[in-house]
């Protein structure tokens, strides 16, 4: 290649920089223009774009059409790209031509000649509506937490049979359905007890984010505690108001349990010192309060209690002679006790031994916590904590059969004695394990499995093509009944507090006798008019109106 040739390419080189440079600054002026040229409707304006090149006609911009001026300023980019390309080629061809007879020069020529074209190649911009549509891409989210559906069928059964135990017909019940009026035990007796229970299996699936906070807890149980005494307004008057109650005594067992479960550390104290302690208080006070009374009257219209060396002697009966006893009516008064009894029913030293209950369903749900999370392992530990939660059931019972047998304390449910806590641990822990082995770790339930290549993507959002596990979840069908259930348990106060204003409501109105006695009242074999008048209230009444809840997704929360 000669000078002359040399100083020929190196100043079409310099032209073509000049042009692009041109053309950038052209680009970027149409956009600004085509920025600036968006007003409001209202207002009637032309905006005229500057031409590209020499001799090109300028677009004009339509009023207030924003996308349209987006649109011709891309067509004016593309336009001037294309002229910028072919004056690049129009100019480096002839000086490739020029230099022909230099096997250098001309392979230099190429060389560039590809170069500049391939970056000077004509691209389409992204618009802006694109770039918005591919910043608003995100990865799946995470697996959401599955939520514990026997924990809901468990608490919707026992709502349910708590209603079913309020609505007996007590004259003509049978007395397994009818709470015994002192020592013993029937199938009503474990209703309240597997309430208290599932709460407690509830605490530390509800607590494990940590915000719940001491004032949260005091405030959720003063709630329920007012709630309560509300709902015994209608059934008493000033002189005879009831302090106690279902609700009161919810409330202040969970506020117990929960604030012992939020402030003790370790696992081995709340599990095995704190209710050991609880105990202990209320055999302590279980013998030390009969003092004051023993063989004395403490009631006239009562028999007097029997003396420490008299053979008839118990600290736990007859019931106006124990603890219980006592310490109720030195708080409330006989007048504010359950039906001027000189007891009440869920009264102050019961109290102690009722969040035992509770506890024994905090340690059944932190053992669940890992239910509640996105497992990625095959499942099987579901099944081992199915066959756990049998043998805690058994040995629940053992223990109680060892209060009973050895210590000689009865089944008691008004004095809540540990032996009546170890036969309702049994039923309660049995049936809620078979609940979860049928719903939630059963054999009808899906194991995690293993997902690679295109299912990884479209299920985790993941890209590589490394095996990797899916959360597992259930699919077994879940048996007739158990979702109405479930959605009852999603709203058992809303629902109790229904039951009990339609029970005072029917009974102000005078209904309630008259209305049994005209559908149940003339069937006479056993407490079966009974039986079927509360299996109407509670599902013909009751569930479908838990269910109409769970299906508007309105749920009473404290």
């Amino acid at each position: 290649m000669s000078l002359s040739d040399s100083d020929s390419f190196q100043s079409a080189v310099e032209v073509l920089e000049v042009e692009e440079d041109e053309a950038s600054s052209a680009d970027a002026a149409s956009f600004e223009t085509a920025k600036t040229s968006r007003r409001p409707k209202s207002v009637s304006f032309t905006a005229e774009a500057p031409a590209f090149f020499r001799g090109r006609k300028t677009v004009a911009v339509a009023p207030g059409a924003r996308g349209e001026s987006e649109e011709d300023g891309v067509e004016s980019q593309d336009e001037s790209r294309e002229q910028t390309a072919a004056n690049i080629d129009t100019l480096l061809s002839n000086a490739i031509a020029d230099s022909d007879d230099s096997l250098d020069g001309g392979a230099v020529a190429r060389n560039t000649l590809a170069n500049t074209r391939a970056n000077s190649s004509p691209s389409r911009p992204v618009s802006r509506l694109q770039q918005r549509s591919h910043s608003q891409v995100r990865p799946p989210p995470a697996p959401a937490a599955p939520r514990l559906q026997s924990l809901d069928i468990f608490r919707g059964a026992t709502i349910l049979g708590m209603i079913v135990a309020n609505y007996q017909i007590e004259s003509v019940a049978w007395p397994i359905l009818l709470h015994p009026p002192w020592i013993g035990l029937s199938l009503a007796d474990l209703v309240f007890p597997s309430f208290l229970f599932i709460m407690g299996v509830a605490i530390p699936i509800s607590m494990k984010s940590g915000k719940k906070s001491y004032q949260s807890i005091l405030k959720r149980s003063l709630k329920l505690i007012a709630i309560g005494l509300l709902l015994n307004i209608p059934f008493s008057t000033i002189a005879t108001f009831r302090f106690a109650g279902v609700l009161q005594r919810i409330g202040i067992v969970f506020w117990i349990v929960a604030s012992a479960y939020k402030a003790i550390p370790s696992p081995n104290l709340f599990n095995f010192v704190f209710p050991s302690f609880l105990l202990g208080v209320w055999g302590l006070l279980t013998r030390v309060l009969v003092v004051p009374i023993a063989n004395s009257s403490p009631f006239p219209d009562l028999p007097p209690c029997p003396a420490f060396h008299d053979p008839a002697f118990s600290y736990y009966e007859p019931p106006h002679c124990t603890a219980e006893s006592y310490l109720d009516v030195s708080l409330f008064g006989r007048n504010h006790t359950y039906q001027n009894l000189p007891f009440d029913n869920e009264g102050t030293l019961s109290t102690l031994t009722s969040c035992i209950t509770a506890i024994a369903g905090v340690v059944v749900g932190t053992s669940l916590q890992r239910a509640v999370q996105n497992d990625y392992s095959d499942g099987s530990w579901r099944m081992r904590l199915c066959f756990r939660l049998g043998m805690q059931s058994f040995g629940c019972l053992a223990v109680s059969g060892f209060f009973v047998i050895c210590l000689g304390v009865p089944i008691c449910k008004n004095l809540w004695t540990p032996s009546f806590v170890g036969v309702c641990l049994f039923f309660s822990i049995g049936v809620f394990g078979w609940m979860f082995w049928v719903v939630d770790g059963g054999s009808g339930t899906r194991r995690s499995v293993v997902v690679t290549d295109a299912e990884q993507s479209s299920l985790l959002g993941g890209t590589s093509s490394e095996n990797v596990l899916a959360p597992y979840s259930s699919n077994a069908k879940v048996p007739l009944g158990f979702e109405t259930l479930a959605s009852c348990g999603r709203n058992p106060l809303a629902l109790y507090i229904f039951s009990e204003v339609l029970v005072f409501a029917l009974s102000a109105m005078g209904w309630y006798i008259p209305l049994f006695e005209f559908l149940f009242g003339w069937i006479q074999w056993g407490g079966l008019g009974s039986l079927l008048w509360s299996l109407l209230w509670a599902l013909v009444v009751i569930a479908p109106f838990g269910v109409y809840l769970d299906s508007i997704k309105w749920y009473w929360r404290m």
